[in-house]
């Protein structure tokens, strides 16, 4: 989103989610730092976002594979992945008894 307000159309970098969570980090140390962490970007983002004007959710990136984004629909976008992520860690709690 930085590199949207201050860039002209940047495309977003891609990762490999599997390649990703195999590192050493992922795999053996608590989740609590990962959680903190993005705590500390939403503050962030919540503070950046909060003071754009209309012409800021206007400006543009480009995803490999979605295209073309607008920085609003770049957040809905993202707002739906995160929420997805959420019913899934939701489903697996639920079904291992995580209560």
């Amino acid at each position: 989103m930085r590199r949207a307000l201050t860039e002209d159309a940047p495309t977003v970098a891609t990762f490999d989610q599997d390649d990703w969570s195999s590192l050493p980090d992922a795999c053996s140390q608590p989740v609590r730092p990962s959680i903190d962490l993005l705590d500390a970007l939403y503050r962030r983002w919540t503070y950046l976002l909060s003071s754009l004007e209309e012409a800021g959710f206007q400006r543009s990136l480009t995803h490999p594979e979605a295209g073309a984004l607008t920085v609003d629909e770049a957040l809905q976008l993202y707002d739906w992945h995160g929420r997805h992520h959420i019913a899934q860690i939701r489903a697996l709690c639920e079904h291992e008894g995580w209560a």
